[in-house]
């Protein structure tokens, strides 16, 4: 896939709540924990190099992307079925 052809204006967002792994997609060195990741899956690398995406930190109160994956407080997880436009009936 050639990462130069795009037809899209500006870069595309994403947001990650893993400080760790968005240090190692910014950082192009190697680091002995990242050695076993293979060629293909460092496309987010050259992505973000490329300017097509950005990666930004989101905290968990405002990462809606939480409730599919971790036990959250009542107010926290109405409030993110909120933000995916999903309504809770008790």
């Amino acid at each position: 896939m050639n990462l130069n052809k795009t037809t899209l204006q500006g870069s595309i967002p994403i947001y990650a709540d893993n400080q760790a792994a968005i240090h190692m997609a910014k950082v192009p060195r190697f680091h002995q924990r990242t050695k076993h990741i293979r060629i293909r899956y460092h496309y987010v690398r050259s992505a973000i190099e490329s300017n097509i995406i950005t990666l930004d930190s989101i905290p968990t109160t405002a990462n809606p992307a939480d409730i599919l994956t971790k036990a959250l407080s009542r107010n926290l997880h109405e409030s993110h079925l909120l933000r995916l436009g999903l309504h809770y009936f008790p």
